[in-house]
């Protein structure tokens, strides 16, 4: 995949995705509305999918097209994250490598800022735009979340838990994702604190589990994968960091927050105990939001060309062209201006500077 005139680097971005029909038009969609400059593949690998997730991407394929974006899709009969994102990194060709989840959604500058931040830091290997907590409908899980995406380490560690870019360089210092619970972790712990950064203007949305069970069962997760990588990767846990060590400091000079402290120590605590009885599982048991995905508006499985102008992006525009900000202020609607009150100043605008 060759640079365009304008000499960007390429990016190609790998979606690792097992029964996402529901939510994968919603991601691509997302894509599709981005106002990169440059040469973007995208490669879905549908892995152990029971359902229509490999024929749903494909219908993106005319629509990501006329913006001059190429899309793959490939599919696994074993379902497997470690083995997707190895087959993405087969296949993918660009230089700084993008890694998605079919469920996220992200601001139209997102990959625009990204790339800039590697263009104009070169000592940045790991990059992630600011991660932002779509509101739930859940009061267990919005309490929960209040605390957890405020914390220092969540709000500026760049943590990259369902967008993270690498640079070609910093691909380099692993090969193959080995068959493990947290990916994204992995890989960035393969870099130090200034070799990571977060794109403050673009943000990533991501979607909570609904409710007590689900929140304990995914944030369970969460911290077998936490002691996973302690135990079998304890190279990298040296750079790993303190994840409450700000916490009591964090919510003292935040009052509004401690209705929801019995909540969220409470979720911690038990999800802890039930990851400890899980210990040794490993990826053989990957409990996942299927309530959140279910509440969600389902997207198009195939874009519409009403929907084209709707977003303001042209069907036969040519690469990165778009009408303008404010046609996609008002595709994104209430999105746009949670995500704006939040201090994500590009989601909705052009990105570039």
């Amino acid at each position: 995949m060759a640079r365009n005139a304008e000499s960007r680097p390429a990016v190609s971005i790998v979606i690792p995705a097992r029964d996402e029909e529901r939510v994968l038009p919603r991601c691509l969609e997302s894509l599709a509305l981005q106002d990169f400059r440059g040469a973007l593949e995208i490669l879905v690998v549908a892995n152990g999918c029971r359902d229509r997730t490999a024929e749903t991407a494909r219908a993106w394929r005319e629509r990501l097209d006329e913006r001059g974006f190429q899309l793959r899709v490939a599919e696994l009969e074993q379902a497997g994250k470690a083995a997707a994102l190895n087959e993405g990194d087969r296949l993918a060709t660009g230089e700084i490598r993008v890694y998605l989840d079919g469920d996220v959604e992200l601001s139209p500058n997102g990959v625009s800022e990204v790339v800039r931040v590697f263009e104009t830091k070169p000592q940045v290997g790991f990059c992630a735009p600011r991660l932002c907590v779509a509101p739930a409908k859940s009061l267990v899980t919005r309490g929960y979340a209040r605390i957890w995406s405020g914390l220092p380490y969540v709000e500026r560690g760049g943590l990259g838990c369902g967008f993270y870019a690498v640079s070609r360089a910093g691909r380099e210092r692993w090969g193959a994702f080995p068959p493990i619970i947290s990916d994204d972790k992995f890989a960035r712990l393969h870099f130090d604190r200034d070799e990571r950064a977060v794109a403050e203007e673009a943000c990533f949305e991501v979607f909570m589990p609904e409710g007590l069970r689900e929140l304990l069962r995914v944030r369970s997760r969460w911290c077998r994968g936490n002691r996973e990588l302690a135990d079998r990767f304890p190279e990298l846990a040296t750079r790993d960091e303190s994840r409450y060590g700000t916490l009591f400091s964090h919510l003292l000079r935040r009052p509004k927050l401690w209705i929801h402290v019995p909540v969220f120590f409470a979720v911690y605590a038990l999800a802890s105990w039930l990851a400890y009885s899980k210990r040794g599982v490993g990826i053989a048991m990957w409990e996942r939001s299927t309530r959140s995905r279910r509440l969600r508006r389902k997207g198009n499985g195939a874009p519409r060309r009403s929907e084209a102008r709707r977003t303001g992006i042209s069907s036969t525009s040519s690469r990165g062209s778009a009408r303008g900000p404010a046609d996609k202020g008002r595709f994104l609607g209430g999105r746009s201006r949670r995500l704006r009150s939040r201090g994500i100043a590009g989601f909705g605008r052009s990105g570039r500077r």
